[in-house]
């Protein structure tokens, strides 16, 4: 065996690893995405509900203390970097205009 025909089959097999292992850290580059992308989903669903429930809530309560809407506003906040719509704009410039209390 000459050492050209070695040398051949040492690199088949190393481009073959090597691509094997470009290969798998593509698809867990991919699996990961897709995990930020379903928390980030997830954090955004549940910061949406709260939102809509505070409004429900403070709405019908008829006044909101001044914590409270800084806590639905931080909500807020968090929810629109995350690439909320304005659905949940709309109920919160309707929170903004609920009668605020001091205490």
């Amino acid at each position: 065996m000459s050492l050209t025909l070695v040398l051949q089959g040492l690199m088949t097999i190393i481009v073959g690893y090597v691509g094997l292992k470009i290969k798998k850290h593509e698809d867990d580059k991919e699996k990961e995405r897709k995990e930020s992308e379903a928390i980030k989903n997830g954090i955004r669903a549940v910061l949406r509900d709260r939102i809509v429930q505070a409004y429900n809530h403070f709405s019908t309560k008829g006044k909101i203390k001044i914590e409270e809407l800084e806590n639905i506003s931080n909500m807020y906040i968090a929810y629109h970097n995350l690439g909320g719509n304005g659905v949940v704009t709309s109920i919160y410039n309707k929170v903004l205009e609920i009668p605020h209390e001091l205490k």
